[in-house]
């Protein structure tokens, strides 16, 4: 009896929060976006409200199906992959707090749009942009909570396992896109901040960043000079201050390597070359050469660490464009006539057959 009324709480818990979510979400739609459409040119809109109004929807299907069905597990299993269009709104999220911040200094008539509107509500806006974020965590929380208070011979227990998955599923589906569109950021970031030749190209399929920093690289005549770091999942890349006319915080690429090992103690003799401050470094050894790194305690284990990883993951081939030698005219140029002539018995012929065979002697030659 006891464990009947924990489910039927759980039960109740998943109503109530589900409604109150949709309350705010409405109260978003309503009190913010709409008045605000007035106001502020589509661009803005979206980078605010993303796709706030098809998770309202997702939201009243969603309760409409919770009031009938009697089992939440496979209600969860059923609506699961919707619960995807969330990536969105989550891919959105840090660009609507950059915007709202941006307008709420510029924009005077947004200003006191936003203004208005919280003086009437319990949230304010941002409270309500990130009720979205939160939401499919809760779900499975909840649902987590349900499947505890199941009887284990239930019938319903399978299929609640299941829908938890789905939804597990999703919340890594999402927080993998957000990560994917966070790298691709900083990938374009990078590339147009580090001055490098014309045919390296940073942004490329499948290539992660993994660290970044500023550390101390021994360079010529035992001397420590500032570097900064690129870890990516295939290579180390570094690069020196630009000097000169070169704009502001840009850097100048000096070489891409193939990590091979990480030491943490170095050889004593070239420490003992160098000032008592550089005893804090790490050595990296690459297919070609090897380097001498310097930085705080705690820099070494973080790199360090992550070096080692870095190395015992297998290695994810960067997907490249294919090079051609020699373009498709050229390698048919030597059957021009031949094919000029077919095509046009094909377009003067009537004979189907005739139609047919210089068809097939192009098809084939090329």
């Amino acid at each position: 009896m006891v464990a009947r009324n924990n489910l039927e709480n759980v039960c109740n818990e998943i109503k109530a929060t589900e409604r109150q979510y949709g309350e705010y979400l409405n109260q978003l739609i309503t009190d913010f976006k709409s008045p605000a459409s007035k106001i502020l040119g589509n661009l803005d809109i979206d980078k605010l409200f993303s796709n706030v109004v098809q998770l309202r929807k997702l939201n009243l299907e969603f309760q409409a199906d919770l009031k009938s069905e009697i089992n939440i597990g496979e209600l969860y299993k059923r609506f699961g992959p919707y619960y995807l269009i969330y990536s969105t709104y989550c891919n959105n999220y840090s660009e609507a707090l950059t915007t709202l911040e941006r307008l709420i200094k510029t924009h005077k008539s947004f200003r006191k749009l936003v203004k208005s509107s919280e003086s009437n509500s319990t949230q304010t806006l941002a409270s309500l942009l990130i009720m979205p974020i939160q939401r499919i965590p809760r779900h499975i929380l909840l649902l987590k909570e349900f499947q505890k208070q199941l009887p284990k011979n239930d019938k319903g227990a399978t299929v609640c396992l299941e829908g938890l998955h789905r939804m597990e599923v999703v919340a890594r589906e999402v927080n993998e896109m957000i990560r994917s569109k966070e790298n691709s950021e900083r990938l374009c970031t990078i590339q147009r901040t580090l001055v490098m030749p014309e045919e390296m190209v940073l942004f490329e399929t499948r290539r992660v960043l993994l660290l970044e920093d500023d550390l101390l690289k021994l360079c010529k005549g035992n001397k420590f000079k500032k570097r900064r770091f690129y870890l990516f999942n295939d290579c180390l890349v570094y690069a020196r201050p630009s000097g000169g006319m070169t704009k502001r915080d840009s850097w100048q690429f000096r070489e891409r390597l193939i990590v091979t090992s990480v030491e943490r103690n170095p050889d004593i003799e070239v420490l003992q070359c160098i000032s008592i401050s550089t005893m804090k470094c790490f050595r990296i050894h690459c297919e070609s050469r090897s380097i001498l790194v310097s930085c705080a305690d705690d820099k070494v284990d973080i790199w360090v660490a992550e070096l080692e990883q870095y190395l015992h993951k297998p290695k994810v081939p960067i997907i490249q464009e294919p090079e051609c030698s020699e373009s498709v005219f050229e390698t048919l140029s030597p059957y021009y006539p031949i094919i000029m002539l077919l095509i046009a018995v094909q377009l003067c012929s009537k004979s189907p057959f005739l139609d047919f065979i210089s068809l097939t002697v192009v098809f084939f030659i090329s």
